[in-house]
């Protein structure tokens, strides 16, 4: 007998045909996965995507929000630093959002994405630990210091 319990023998013994006990078992027996089903969730199951962000700022929820769809870009530049100024003092290392919308609305190209990029990345980099797209591209998180 093996140590599982199972005994494998190609020699008939007793009723079982000389099937071996584990071959007998139908897909439902052995946890209801034919062997292709089971490789497929594998393969599928270590594909992971690449994305280009960091997952940790996309997983946190952001404990203020500041919304500057309407605003100009200079109105929003000056939104924005006193929106971090604030939140860097009450809510130090924690992620916060900042929505710009697509600029669907603009004549041209978006300006505010690129108003606000300039504000986390210029004036008020000392406060800002990092900060990345949000998944809808329509606005930053930001981890503030």
């Amino acid at each position: 007998m093996s140590p599982t319990g199972w005994m494998r023998s190609s020699k008939p013994s007793g009723d079982d045909g000389g099937v071996s006990a584990t071959a007998s078992l139908s897909a439902e027996d052995r946890g209801g996965e034919t062997e292709d089903v089971a490789r497929r969730k594998k393969r599928r199951a270590t594909r992971r995507p690449q994305l280009g962000f960091s997952g940790d700022l996309l997983d946190a929820t952001p404990v203020a929000k500041l919304d500057l769809h309407g605003d100009t870009a200079l109105e929003a530049e000056r939104r924005v630093k006193d929106f971090i100024l604030t939140q860097s003092r009450i809510a130090r290392g924690q992620v916060v959002h900042i929505v710009t919308g697509r600029g669907l609305g603009s004549p041209g190209r978006p300006v505010l994405p690129g108003a606000v990029r300039k504000v986390l990345t210029g004036e008020m980099a000392g406060l800002v630990q990092e900060f990345d797209r949000d998944l809808d591209e329509a606005g930053f998180l930001v981890r503030l210091k």
